[in-house]
């Protein structure tokens, strides 16, 4: 799955950035998931004195709310002790691309970025702050040569994907290939070369398709998840 995270100061744009990219990638095909930072501590997406509110005021680390249209999720967890790859975690198996609003600490110096910017002067300060930048956007005509392509929100916001599509798709095929098998422990995943990656994926397709019922696809996706429960006091 490959991530890009969309981030700038407060009323640039970010928000109408990921809508464009959501339509205009998901319109081509791809398989698109977002994730939203929000840094208020107290926010809580449930509702007091709602039956799931209700659950978790019980002490259920875990409440699910099923309807005939959607499934809620809500896990008590302290996020600030997680990363990014354990975030990323949550949606790559229902995304080809996801979509970050925020994040900019956690995303670091790995994750491609669209920058929002409200003026020439914060897009050059942005390219000393950010890296790797794929384009900036915003919400008026900005002139001048930039470090990267700038993208008018409201008046040309289709031409963003247009931009980032022949970076992404390549993106895109690379980690389809390293899907092929995944490996993570404690929720991290683990870095493997690609002839590590052959064997790993061979070997484990061989047993299980030894196995009554079971055969393995050249294009199924194989998942080794090891997870160390905590001990009981």
């Amino acid at each position: 799955m490959v991530a890009i995270a969309v981030v700038g100061p407060k009323d640039s744009g970010k928000t109408l950035a990921v809508e464009a990219l959501v339509r205009g990638f998901s319109s081509r095909g791809y398989r698109v998931a977002t994730l939203k930072h929000i840094p208020e501590r107290e926010f809580t997406i449930d509702t007091p004195g709602k039956d799931t509110w209700r659950h978790a005021e019980a002490g259920a680390e875990m409440v699910a709310a099923v309807s005939p249209n959607e499934i809620a999720i809500i896990r008590k967890v302290d996020t600030t002790t997680l990363s990014m790859d354990e975030i990323l975690s949550l949606v790559e198996n229902h995304a080809d691309i996801v979509i970050l609003e925020g994040f900019k600490g956690l995303a670091g110096k790995k994750v491609p970025k669209v920058v929002a910017v409200r003026s020439r002067e914060e897009a050059l300060e942005a390219a000393e702050r950010y890296r790797p930048i794929l384009a900036f956007v915003g919400l008026e005509p900005i002139s001048g040569k930039l470090a990267a392509p700038y993208v008018d929100l409201p008046r040309n916001g289709g031409r963003l994907v247009d931009i980032l599509e022949p970076v992404v798709s390549r993106m895109v095929e690379v980690e389809r290939e390293r899907r092929a098998i995944t490996i993570r422990v404690d929720g991290r995943k683990v870095a493997l070369r690609r002839f590590v990656r052959e064997i790993v994926r061979n070997t484990i397709s061989a047993m299980l398709s030894s196995l009554k019922g079971v055969e393995i696809k050249d294009a199924d996706r194989i998942l080794v998840e090891v997870r160390r429960e905590s001990k009981s006091a």
